[in-house]
């Protein structure tokens, strides 16, 4: 897995963050964490996610939210696909005063503050 995280507008209290994942062709779920580490209960903070995007190549994959599960999201990956970047991004908790939401716009990916790839 390769993580790249932007925190050039943390000014603007939004993240944006690229993952580039391994895969097999056929149906695979993923999960934005539910527990996180020194918390006391399942608070994972979802409602801050403000974009998902899945791509095969050029392709932007569909993707559904499992109908049990608000964490999980469902994909198709296609044949011949063996890895598939997700860009997410994310507002913290506290918003815009006056807007009352964080507008994601295109992330540029350009600054990074984090770049982890685990093999």
């Amino acid at each position: 897995m390769t993580l790249l995280v932007d925190e050039t507008q943390a000014f603007r209290r939004i993240a944006f963050v690229h993952e580039e994942i391994r895969v097999q062709p056929g149906p695979l779920a993923l999960a934005y964490p539910r527990w996180i580490p020194g918390e006391h209960g399942p608070t994972g903070p979802i409602q801050n996610l403000a974009a998902i995007r899945v791509h095969s190549g050029e392709v932007t994959l569909p993707w559904t939210r499992d109908p049990d599960d608000i964490n999980t999201i469902k994909i198709n990956v296609p044949p011949n696909t063996n890895k598939v970047p997700v860009d997410l991004i994310r507002c913290w908790k506290t918003l815009s005063p006056i807007t009352k939401s964080c507008s994601p716009g295109t992330p540029p990916f350009s600054t990074r503050a984090a770049s982890i790839n685990a093999n």
